[in-house]
């Protein structure tokens, strides 16, 4: 357990100091604090409902979602890789570190190093909005909507980000990534194939639309369920853990065979 809480220190600290990364989020968090002040839609009143408030707060959540995971996604393709290039991996499992410790400790450190950003952004613009109207209770319904609808979002590129370079060259991955992001998470389904209108995208609508309500309609409903935000939830844990497992295997045999 020692071992595996060190791997997530070294690799957290290593990670949340990578200033391309918090520049990148900034740009993008800039837009979106521009977005919300000229156009005012996205900014919840105090006479607005607790529910439609948590809505608002969601559908706000689900938007973070349509750039900010790129990021983090081409951020953590070089997590496992570049342990393997620099020997580094070697020297953690001299410790008697068993691989899946390894890539349990690497996934959690880059998902905390990629996610924390991301909160402390959303926070700063709803600190701000509170100079302009919106209630101070939304500071915490904005917690809860990252953890609901961005957090996932971020635990599955993550894990995939982690995993597929170990195979596939990082260039190529982090296109095929990007592309597979907006494909597969926010590409209507009416108007091209797309997973986007089914249980296994990533985007953060399903909860948003199954948990927080109508006002979500705002960007193009698709009548999604609690009970299906459940099962997408479900799914996404699934696919993470097969990445992770995977990932930990190929690590295995690649040991065996040095």
């Amino acid at each position: 357990m020692n071992n595996i809480l060190g791997v997530f220190i070294y690799e957290f600290r290593m990670g949340i100091r990578r200033k391309g990364v918090w520049l990148a989020y900034g740009v993008i968090f800039l837009f979106y604090l521009f977005v919300i002040i000229s156009t005012g839609q996205f900014l919840e009143t105090p006479g607005m409902s607790t529910g439609d408030m948590w809505a608002l707060t969601a559908v706000l959540a689900f938007i973070y979602n349509l750039f900010l995971p790129v990021v983090g996604g081409i951020a953590a393709v070089d997590r496992l890789i570049r342990d393997r290039s620099l020997h580094v991996s070697e020297l953690l499992f001299s410790t008697g570190l068993k691989v899946s410790g390894y890539i349990f400790g690497k996934y959690l450190g880059a998902l905390a190093a990629i996610s924390l950003p991301a909160l402390l952004g959303i926070l700063a613009i709803r600190i701000y909005s509170l100079f302009l109207g919106a209630p101070l209770e939304t500071i915490g319904m904005s917690v809860v909507t990252f953890l609901v609808i961005n957090l996932p979002a971020y635990a599955f590129i993550t894990a995939f980000s982690m995993a597929c370079p170990l195979v596939i060259p990082t260039r190529v991955y982090q296109v095929l990534f990007t592309g597979y992001w907006f494909w597969g998470n926010f590409l209507y389904p009416g108007m091209f194939p797309t997973l986007s209108g089914t249980l296994l995208q990533a985007s953060g609508r399903i909860p948003a639309e199954g948990w927080f309500g109508s006002v979500i309609e705002m960007v193009t409903s698709q009548g999604f369920t609690s009970t299906e935000a459940w099962i997408n939830l479900g799914l996404i844990a699934a696919c993470i853990a097969l990445a992770l497992l995977t990932a930990g295997k190929y690590l295995s045999i690649e040991r065996r065979l040095a």
